[in-house]
């Protein structure tokens, strides 16, 4: 199976904070080699990195140390997304500066527009920066909706070079995937995690779930299982990070279980709960509902990240 530039395990990193609400620069370094030295590929400034909560300078100095501790050992994906279309490009024109590889960006979520212009806001996001572009599809932040056929539009500009795609729905994985499988100028990323095993089988090119800032190395096995096509060994790589995925991912809404994935990343010395207002650190309650479920799965991180 030809394996394309833009594919793999691509990790959306959190952002770890300080309680000074500063970047944890330390942690960053910490997680990103987690992330790296296990073949994934990190994607900072994204949905699980807070990105509307950080500042401007806050983002450089998180994609400087990113980029500084990767090393060039695997592509850097920077978050350019904001509602306000100067400080995407600015943002984009900074992150190649320091060395990011790739920008990602979703389409700003203040106004209700349609598909026209989506299609021209992503156009003109591409015919500006140099870097090369993800198109980031995420309606549960944004309430908008990218539909395939924009998308497949978009697919045709020169820089644009993947879609991200954290839209729920198996029908519209499906087609994606069969729109764009065989193109070899135009990736696939899917960030439905529980999806994972089912989007690389079809012919999708990446994933992107948010559990590898824990186990990288457990995406890993199962996205190389599924190139060898040893189905069962990718099944049973599926199968345990959603055990994983489910100590955090119960607490509902969005907020409150990106506030517990932090408590069970320090749980393993990765990073401190801190959360960026508005967003709050996991109460107590949660905290002890993720030790206890820890303690009955009893693995450390090197365990975690191992069948």
């Amino acid at each position: 199976m030809e394996v394309k530039k833009y594919s793999g395990v691509i990790i959306p990193m959190v952002s770890p904070i300080l309680e000074n609400l500063e970047i944890d620069t330390e942690a960053v370094r910490t997680l990103t080699s987690n992330v790296v030295n296990q073949s994934g590929q990190p994607f900072v400034i994204g949905t699980t990195g807070e990105s509307s909560s950080l500042s401007f300078q806050n983002k450089l100095k998180l994609v400087k140390k990113t980029v500084e501790t990767a090393q060039g050992k695997a592509p850097v994906y920077a978050g350019i997304s904001a509602n306000c279309y100067a400080e995407s490009i600015e943002l984009a024109i900074k992150f190649k500066e320091i060395g990011a590889d790739v920008a990602v960006a979703h389409i700003p979520g203040y106004y209700e527009i349609d598909q026209e212009e989506v299609y021209q806001y992503f156009k003109k996001v591409a015919d500006t920066i140099e870097l090369p572009l993800v198109v980031y599809n995420m309606p549960k932040t944004t309430n908008i909706s990218l539909t395939l056929e924009t998308i497949d539009r978009l697919s045709k500009h020169q820089n644009i070079v993947a879609l991200k795609d954290s839209e729920r729905g198996e029908e519209r994985m499906k087609k994606a995937i069969s729109l764009w499988k065989d193109r070899k100028d135009f990736s696939y990323f899917s960030g439905w995690a529980a999806k994972s095993f089912d989007t690389l089988k079809l012919g999708g090119d990446g994933i992107v779930p948010s559990t590898g800032n824990l186990t990288p190395n457990l995406y890993n096995i199962l996205y190389e299982n599924i190139l060898s096509q040893n189905f069962d060994k990718a099944r049973a790589a599926q199968e345990k990070t959603d055990a994983i995925s489910n100590i955090y991912q119960q607490f509902q809404p969005l907020g409150n279980s990106l506030a517990a994935f932090k408590s069970l990343l320090h749980e393993y010395d990765l990073c401190e709960p801190n959360m960026l207002p508005p967003l709050q650190k996991a109460s107590e309650e949660i905290n002890k509902k993720i030790k206890a479920k820890l303690k009955k799965l009893n693995q450390n991180i090197s365990e975690l990240n191992q069948l």
